[in-house]
Protein backbone atom coordinates (compact mmCIF):
# COMPACT_ATOMS: atom_id res chain seq x y z
CA UNK A 1 0.00 0.00 0.00
CA UNK A 2 1.37 3.24 -0.99
CA UNK A 3 0.90 6.35 0.89
CA UNK A 4 0.85 9.97 -0.54
CA UNK A 5 1.74 12.89 0.94
CA UNK A 6 0.32 16.45 -0.30
CA UNK A 7 2.84 18.99 -1.47
CA UNK A 8 0.94 22.09 -1.95
CA UNK A 9 -2.20 23.11 -3.57
CA UNK A 10 -1.36 25.86 -6.43
CA UNK A 11 -5.09 26.92 -8.05
CA UNK A 12 -7.14 24.30 -7.29
CA UNK A 13 -4.37 21.62 -8.67
CA UNK A 14 -3.23 19.02 -5.58
CA UNK A 15 -0.01 17.81 -6.22
CA UNK A 16 0.83 14.62 -4.19
CA UNK A 17 4.40 12.86 -3.92
CA UNK A 18 5.07 9.44 -2.25
CA UNK A 19 6.27 9.27 1.44
CA UNK A 20 8.60 7.42 2.05
CA UNK A 21 9.57 5.68 5.03
CA UNK A 22 12.43 3.79 6.65
CA UNK A 23 12.34 1.30 9.80
CA UNK A 24 16.00 1.36 9.70
CA UNK A 25 17.11 1.52 13.81
CA UNK A 26 20.85 2.87 13.89
CA UNK A 27 23.41 0.85 15.89
CA UNK A 28 24.67 2.75 18.20
CA UNK A 29 28.67 3.35 17.52
CA UNK A 30 31.17 2.73 20.24
CA UNK A 31 34.92 3.41 19.09
CA UNK A 32 38.36 3.80 21.08
CA UNK A 33 38.95 7.30 21.64
CA UNK A 34 42.96 7.40 21.33
CA UNK A 35 44.83 10.23 22.60
CA UNK A 36 46.05 12.75 20.00
CA UNK A 37 49.29 12.90 19.04
CA UNK A 38 50.75 16.63 18.65
CA UNK A 39 53.22 18.50 21.15
CA UNK A 40 52.27 21.56 22.71
CA UNK A 41 55.69 23.62 23.24
CA UNK A 42 56.30 26.52 25.70
CA UNK A 43 56.90 29.56 23.28
CA UNK A 44 58.21 32.49 25.37
CA UNK A 45 58.53 33.63 28.81
CA UNK A 46 58.15 37.06 28.97
CA UNK A 47 59.24 39.31 31.96
CA UNK A 48 56.78 41.55 33.19
CA UNK A 49 57.91 43.35 36.60
CA UNK A 50 56.15 41.12 38.84
CA UNK A 51 54.35 39.07 36.22
CA UNK A 52 55.01 36.22 33.58
CA UNK A 53 53.42 35.93 30.65
CA UNK A 54 53.56 32.22 29.40
CA UNK A 55 52.62 32.16 25.09
CA UNK A 56 52.11 28.41 24.40
CA UNK A 57 51.95 27.15 20.58
CA UNK A 58 48.97 26.39 18.79
CA UNK A 59 49.04 23.58 16.49
CA UNK A 60 45.94 23.61 14.16
CA UNK A 61 44.49 22.22 12.87
CA UNK A 62 45.70 19.14 15.23
CA UNK A 63 44.90 20.96 19.04
CA UNK A 64 41.62 23.03 18.41
CA UNK A 65 41.77 23.52 22.25
CA UNK A 66 44.06 24.01 25.10
CA UNK A 67 43.22 23.46 28.99
CA UNK A 68 45.72 24.25 31.47
CA UNK A 69 46.21 24.52 34.97
CA UNK A 70 49.15 25.82 37.07
CA UNK A 71 49.91 25.75 41.10
CA UNK A 72 53.13 24.49 43.43
CA UNK A 73 55.40 21.97 41.75
CA UNK A 74 54.79 19.65 44.99
CA UNK A 75 51.00 20.18 45.49
CA UNK A 76 49.74 19.71 41.07
CA UNK A 77 49.37 16.66 40.01
CA UNK A 78 49.25 16.97 36.10
CA UNK A 79 47.55 13.21 35.66
CA UNK A 80 44.64 14.62 37.68
CA UNK A 81 42.22 15.69 35.22
CA UNK A 82 40.25 17.63 37.59
CA UNK A 83 41.12 21.67 37.61
CA UNK A 84 42.08 21.97 34.07
CA UNK A 85 40.51 25.11 32.56
CA UNK A 86 40.33 27.14 28.99
CA UNK A 87 42.73 30.21 29.36
CA UNK A 88 40.72 33.62 29.05
CA UNK A 89 43.23 35.26 27.08
CA UNK A 90 45.79 33.32 24.93
CA UNK A 91 48.61 33.66 27.23
CA UNK A 92 49.02 32.58 31.05
CA UNK A 93 49.82 35.57 33.27
CA UNK A 94 51.41 34.08 36.56
CA UNK A 95 52.75 36.17 39.18
CA UNK A 96 56.01 35.57 40.08
CA UNK A 97 55.22 35.79 43.48
CA UNK A 98 53.82 32.14 42.60
CA UNK A 99 57.27 30.81 41.68
CA UNK A 100 58.33 28.01 41.31
CA UNK A 101 54.90 26.95 39.99
CA UNK A 102 54.16 24.13 37.64
CA UNK A 103 52.01 24.29 34.50
CA UNK A 104 50.11 21.88 32.94
CA UNK A 105 48.61 21.91 29.87
CA UNK A 106 46.09 19.50 27.91
CA UNK A 107 45.46 19.57 24.22
CA UNK A 108 42.04 18.66 22.60
CA UNK A 109 41.78 17.97 18.50
CA UNK A 110 38.20 19.02 17.54
CA UNK A 111 36.43 15.29 18.09
CA UNK A 112 37.46 16.42 21.93
CA UNK A 113 40.21 13.77 21.96
CA UNK A 114 42.66 14.77 24.52
CA UNK A 115 46.51 14.61 24.45
CA UNK A 116 48.51 13.40 27.33
CA UNK A 117 49.23 16.09 29.92
CA UNK A 118 52.42 18.34 29.24
CA UNK A 119 54.44 19.39 32.66
CA UNK A 120 56.60 22.94 32.40
CA UNK A 121 58.10 23.31 35.46
CA UNK A 122 58.18 27.36 35.19
CA UNK A 123 61.11 29.01 38.01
Amino acid sequence: MKKWGIVTKLIGVTIFFPVIESYCIADSIVGTVKPIAAEVKLVQLTDWGDTIRVSLNYLPPKVSLLKVKHGAADLIDCNDHAGYKIPFWPNILLSKDQLPVTLCVVAYDQADNSSMPWEFALK
